[in-house]
């Protein structure tokens, strides 16, 4: 399939670096960690010890480790992502919890169970040589079938094309009202928040079941 392509891309970037955050081609940690509390924002009332949280595309487990060093809050985690090398590491990088990080393609397989919040951060940022068509049909797939497998929330990030002057064609570009459109007519969701307080050329979507 052609989404595969974003996944072998990600995987060179990890051959090449091995740890850190160009492992997963993102330029510097700070703004990584940026997203990450966005995404931590997401369950931020949900501070009783007993939510399940999903990290949908977990990459090395950087959200995991981000939300361990700097929340107070508890999570029954779970990482998921579709590439086996990624999933190794993080096995790797946590070897107390080797049962919380699974292989999965979720076009193909279903997720074993729903998770209270789903957080799917930085999955849709580069199409690589995909185009518009084919990646928003990935997006919409994607966050179809975690909707379908959220309780009470789901967040994702998408790049802004307001906040550039110019666009890499290697990236992928939603506008507010595509977005919304896609939330309200597919996912026939209401009760949802756009971010784009956070200082990067991206904005960040919350979605509610209730």
């Amino acid at each position: 399939m052609s989404y595969e392509e974003i996944a072998k891309h990600y995987e060179t970037c990890l051959e090449k670096y091995k740890e850190g955050c160009k492992a997963v081609d993102w330029p510097n940690q700070e703004d990584l960690n940026k997203r990450y509390r966005v995404m931590l924002d997401l369950a931020r009332n949900d501070i009783n010890g007993k939510a399940s949280l999903l990290d949908f595309g977990c990459g090395l487990g950087g959200f995991c480790k981000y939300y361990i060093a700097n929340s107070d809050a508890y999570f029954n985690y779970t990482g998921v992502d579709i590439s086996r090398k990624f999933i190794e590491a993080c096995k790797q990088n946590f070897p107390d919890w080797p049962s919380c990080f699974i292989q999965l393609d979720i076009l193909y397989k279903d997720l074993p169970r729903s998770y209270d919040y789903i957080v799917c951060n930085g999955v849709f940022t580069e199409k690589l040589t995909l185009s518009q068509t084919e990646m928003f049909d990935f997006f919409s797939k994607v966050l179809t079938r975690l909707w379908e497998k959220a309780n009470k929330g789901l967040a994702f990030n998408i790049m802004d094309p307001s906040k550039v002057d110019w666009r890499r064609d290697d990236l992928f570009f939603l506008n507010y009202s595509q977005v919304t459109s896609f939330i309200k007519k597919q996912l026939n969701c209401e009760n949802y928040v756009l971010r784009c307080d956070y200082g990067l050329r991206e904005y960040t979507v919350y979605l509610y079941k209730c």
